[in-house]
């Protein structure tokens, strides 16, 4: 399935809260599978991301009061081409878990908010 960025990166943090709970042997292995795939597609994100706030650096100068400050143009580069980034689709393997039944303590809504179209709560 295609999904952009940004949602490769929500799943990711969804399913990295879900990673840390006592889950039963085939629902860990699936959720670990989940993490590593998302993984593997958010880490050039990541370091294309760094590249940019490396560039953005460069634009740094101070003001009159001798306040670090970035120009508008510059602050707007960086927006359109993180922004452009999160919202390229990837093609992604990610599997439904289902957590009907199974008892997790500490997970809250916001926890799994980002991966809940992934999540199935089905007899």
């Amino acid at each position: 399935m295609k999904i952009t960025m940004l949602k490769c990166i929500e799943s990711l943090n969804g399913f990295s809260k879900l990673s840390h709970c006592d889950l039963p042997f085939k629902l860990s292995y699936t959720v670990a599978q989940n993490v590593k795939n998302l993984e593997a597609i958010v880490r050039p994100f990541e370091e294309k991301r760094n590249e940019f706030i490396e560039s953005l650096k460069a634009e740094v100068y101070s003001d009159d009061d001798g306040k670090q400050v970035v120009s508008d143009e510059a602050a707007e580069k960086f927006s359109e081409d993180v922004r452009e980034l999160l919202n390229e689709e990837h093609e992604v393997h990610i599997k439904k878990i289902n957590m009907y039944g199974v008892e997790t303590s500490g997970i809250k809504p916001s926890d799994i908010k980002g991966c809940i179209e992934f999540i199935e709560m089905a007899e």
